[in-house]
This record gives structure tokens, sequence and C-alpha cells, in this order.
């Protein structure tokens, strides 16, 4: 999110910014946002989006019916309001009177259905899919088990959307906040094809903001969108969206006034400390071992030694010096997802062993026995090139495992698209990567594990563990589904497909010009359309 303006916008690590600039094809009154988004994502279609980066730049210029506040509670945006049926089954949204693409056409309800069932195409094979199965026969549509007709969603007009669930779903107007869930005009996505959304005249916008322009891996230029129901409210004119990978380069950047906010690095987080802004994040840090059928890490015993080998307190104080919190839950604490009694994570406890030296070794000479090996073959961990400690992450690994494993592990360094391609393919032994979550609830995270979803990088595919889940998703009474929940994530910490290394937690610095941006837990993690900057 940024750009050229006042000066020359050069951005920062996942941060933004507002400026009244005067340069860069701007006027020299205007307010502008600097907004940096990190990395370019491999799609810009809502319904294949499975980035953070994306989908808080989605953000500016797509709607849903509701919006997830960063406290967790729910209003209308598209839809003006909603009501659920006595058995919590039937959901009825009702579309607002006044909402228009940036074409000029009405949204009508007719585009929720359309982008939904577009979401469930097998065909289109969207990553995200899964999170559409709360719908009725969603997710038997994906398996061919189901007609197009049988989903159980239905414009019944053009302002009235009917849902229809397989089970109660208390959180599915939160759901309707996610990018999946967003429109799209059916006319218009047949008539773009294959080049849907790849460039700015190949999408529709329903949001405050349209794109003015597009240079791939470089920047975008969003502007206000005239057609926008509520445009009064947005005060805003531009927003300058830049891909800034280096967080030292970002850091110039706001120094030089040429960004308005900042994501710190660990380093300067701790510089700045006093002044910034801290943001707990619901994500999640973690290795994912890769146990598809002829990998190595199929052997449980082989991604117990590892696991454990790694002291993830000395990467905490070392890498980041104390500023992220070690954990031994893959669901992450204070981030407002609520057990029977209190915060969810804290009632389940560490789950997931620390580390632990003896047990390590003994797993691996398990790991060795059961695969008639004297010693691995080659090792390597694939990381991407986001962030500078993305590297410092993958020598303390090494380390570790070299010191405790006799172990000596190779790193794979690529761009932040190739590892998602590679993350999708299995084309990895061991993955370094983060999960944030896209809603209020611990399935967020537990389902990324599940054999049906897309994102579900270590590839593990276990029947007792679905089945788990689904006692989850069938539970009406509360206190047994998050039970449920509980015993997923203990069976995940004994199968050991992933190992959780921290919770993020991210420091900011933003301009004491700039008010009205807001952090949230959850995606979208930066909210900005309604902020604004003094002269």
């Amino acid at each position: 999110m940024m750009k050229k303006f006042k000066k020359v916008i050069a951005l920062m690590a996942l941060g933004l910014t507002i400026v009244a600039c005067g340069t860069n094809n701007s006027k020299k009154d205007e307010k502008v946002l600097l907004y940096n988004a990190t990395a370019e994502g491999p799609t810009f279609d809502p319904q294949q989006v499975t980035d953070a980066f994306t989908s808080n730049v989605h953000n500016f210029i797509t709607e849903g019916l509701t919006k997830t506040m960063p406290d967790g509670s729910v209003v209308p945006m598209q839809a003006k309001s909603w009501e659920v049926s006595k058995d919590g089954l039937t959901w009825t949204f009702h579309l607002r009177d006044d909402i228009k693409w940036s074409d000029g056409s009405d949204v009508v309800a007719a585009d929720f259905e359309y982008g939904w069932k577009r979401g469930l195409d097998p065909m289109l094979a969207s990553e995200y899919a899964f999170i559409l199965f709360p719908i009725k026969n969603a997710e038997k549509y994906t398996k061919g088990e189901a007609s197009l007709d049988e989903i159980g969603v239905k414009a019944v007009d053009d302002k009235t959307l009917v849902v229809n669930l397989e089970n109660v779903t208390p959180y599915f107007d939160s759901l309707t906040s996610f990018i999946t869930y967003m429109p799209a005009k059916k006319e218009f996505v047949e008539k773009m094809g294959q080049e849907y959304a790849l460039d700015k005249d190949s999408i529709l916008y329903n949001g405050p903001f349209v794109v003015d322009s597009w240079t791939h891996g470089d920047r975008i230029e969003l502007v206000k969108n005239d057609k926008y129901y509520n445009k009064d409210k947005i005060v805003l004119d531009k927003v300058l969206v830049k891909y800034i990978k280096d967080e030292v380069a970002a850091l110039n950047a706001f120094n030089n006034e040429e960004l308005d906010f900042v994501r710190l690095s660990p380093e300067e987080s701790m510089k700045y400390k006093d002044k910034a802004i801290k943001n707990n994040e619901a994500r999640t840090t973690y290795i994912a071992f890769n146990v598809r059928e002829n990998n190595m890490f199929k052997n449980e015993n082989l991604r117990k030694a590892f696991a454990l080998a790694f002291d993830k307190e000395k990467l905490v104080d070392v890498v980041f010096s104390g500023l992220k919190d070690d954990v031994y839950t893959f669901t992450p604490a204070n981030s407002g997802f609520k057990g029977i009694e209190k915060d969810y994570a804290k009632e389940i406890g560490a789950v997931f062993e620390k580390y632990n030296e003896k047990k390590a070794k003994e797993y691996l000479d398990k790991a060795l026995k059961d695969m008639n090996l004297k010693e691995l073959p080659k090792v390597t961990l694939l990381i991407d090139d986001r962030y500078v400690y993305n590297r410092k992450i993958a020598e303390s690994l090494q380390e570790d495992l070299r010191i405790v494993l006799g172990i000596d592990v190779a790193v794979d360094v690529v761009t932040f698209k190739e590892r998602l391609v590679r993350s999708r393919n299995g084309n990895f032994d061991v993955l370094l990567t983060a999960w944030g979550a896209d809603y209020q609830d611990p399935m967020t995270f537990l389902d990324l594990l599940a054999s049906f979803n897309g994102n579900n990088s270590a590839g593990f595919d276990d029947k007792k563990y679905d089945e788990i889940l689904s006692k989850a998703t069938r539970s009406v009474n509360r206190e047994d589904r998050i039970n449920y929940l509980k015993e997923a994530e203990m069976y995940l910490a004994d199968k050991m497909p992933i190992m959780p290394l921290y919770q993020e937690v991210s420091y900011y610095l933003i301009n004491s010009k700039v008010n009205g941006i807001e952090f949230s837990s959850f995606s979208p993690t930066i909210r900005a359309n309604e902020s604004d900057k003094q002269k």
C-alpha cells in the first residue's frame, strides 16, 4: 500500500500510510494512503486468494455481506440485515438497496450465489473451497455427490439470499466476511474467462476503492469508488499499494516520510518498543512435515525426532529478542477463541511436547530402524524470502538438528509465490510456514489439517482426525463441540504432522497525523478504509 505521493513513496513492511501529496499524478490536496503489501500473491481472484497480503489489499476493493470487527462483533455491510431460523440451519440475508458494482450495475443476491458456487467449482479448484462447506451439500458438490442446484444457497429475488446449512454454524455471519464469500457477477466473469482478475480492467469492484493502475510485482494504485454506497464516509482519495519485502528499506521509507505506517522487524521492534503499537495476531508460525506417501516424513517417529529437537524458547529469545510467544498449541491464545469458560488455548494447555534432546534422539533411532536406514537421505527445509528473519529461523533450526540429532539440513530459499506453489504441490521435505485466523473459532486452525482442506500443506490425511472434526461440526451443544475441538488439537500433537513454533506479535510505527487504522487478530489484519490524515 505504498506508492509515490507527497515525495516518493518507498514503502515499508506490511504497512500503510495516508499522505496528502502533490506528486505522481496526485492533486495537492488529495489524501493518499501509502500501504506496503510486502509481496504480491499468485492470484487476485477473490475465490482463489489464499495469502494474507492479498486479502488485506482486497479489503479496500471488495465487500461481503458482513464485516467482522477486530473485537469479533459482526456488522452489516452489503447486507442490511439477516435472521436465523430457530433451528439455526437457515440464514436469510437482506441486501441493501443502494449497492453497485464499479461498472454501475446493481449488486444482487444472485451475485453472491454465483460467487459462492464458483468457489466450490471443482474446475476452479479453489484451495479455500472448504470454507464454504458449512453450506448444505457444498462439500458433496465438490465430490460429485450433489448437483449445483442442490447447494444450499439461493437468491430468491434481487435483494434476498437464503442459505441452508449442513449443521448449526454459530459463526456463519463471520464467515460471510471472508474473501471467498465475496460476490461475483456471472456475466462479467464469463466474459473475462481466463483473464478474470489478472489486471485492473478484468475484475469488478464493490468496495470503497477501485484499481486505477497496476504494475505487477511493484505497485497498485487505488482510487475512491464513486459508485460505493457509503462513499461519503470514505475520506481518502487514493491508496498507493507497493510491494517491498525488505524490512530495512521499508523502515527507511517511513523515516523519510515516504510511508506513514510500517511493520517493524524484530530488531527494530526492540529499538522502538516503547512507542510502537503492539498487535497480538491470531497467527501461528509452524513447521509442516511432508507426510505424503513416498516421503520420509510419512514416518511418525521421524517427525517427532525433528519436532522435539527444535528449541522454541531459544529461537524466540535469539531471533526475536523474546518479542514473540513460543507456543505449544496450534490454535493461538489471547485471540478471541473461546473455550468452555475461558480462552480456548489456555484451557487446553501445552499439548505439543517441548524441546527434549533425549527423546528426540530416541525417536530418530526408532525412525531409522522403521525405515531400515543407517542414516537419513538429504533433508531440505523450504522457506520464502519475504522476511529477513525467515533465514534466521532456518539457521536456528539447522543448528538444533545438527547439535541434537547430528543431521545437516539444507535450506532452500524461494520467492513467496514459488513457496505457495511448492507448498500446494507437496514439493518439499520440511516447510516453514504460518497460518492466520480467517474467523474467530478454533476450527479455522484445526480444519487446516483436514484431508479436504486445500491449504493442508503437510498432506495430512487421517480418517480419525477428520471424524473428530466432523463430530465437532455436527455438535449442537457448545460444550461438546469445544471438547471435540480440544480432542482434535491433542490428536495433532500426538501425530505431529506439524510443529507450532511461535505466535505472531507485531509492532508498528504510525505517522502521528494518521488516525483510524485498525488492527485485527484475524484477516484482514489491517483495516484502513475509513482512516484519515491531518494536514
